[in-house]
């Protein structure tokens, strides 16, 4: 997979565009999910607004092979744990600084 965190929202769009018709699975499901994680707490998902929100959906879908209801079934689970206070849900979603500073 590709270290989508530190790419650029453009080179996000130009990914997902250029690899239509290519699907990429993981047989791995926990290196699949920590690699998702890595994805929005580097894209800092919370804080992008819904279309930058949805490219990065789009992207996850693509490089994972997971279809659109799995990734938002994911996040929304990982917001019941983050509203549980499970600190590893915290720093997903809302990045270490946010969580350090907050």
């Amino acid at each position: 997979m590709y270290a989508a965190e530190t790419l650029s929202l453009e080179s996000i769009a130009w990914l997902v565009a250029a690899s239509d018709g290519i699907r990429f699975e993981s047989q791995d499901h926990g290196l699949l999910y920590k690699w998702v994680e890595q994805v929005l707490v580097g894209q800092e998902y919370r804080q992008l607004g819904k279309a930058a929100r949805g490219l990065v959906r789009r992207s996850i879908e693509k490089m994972t092979g997971l279809i659109r209801f799995e990734v938002t079934r994911l996040i929304e689970h990982l917001d019941i744990f983050v509203e549980a206070g499970w600190p590893a849900a915290l720093r997903f979603l809302y990045g270490l600084s946010d969580v350090v500073r907050g």
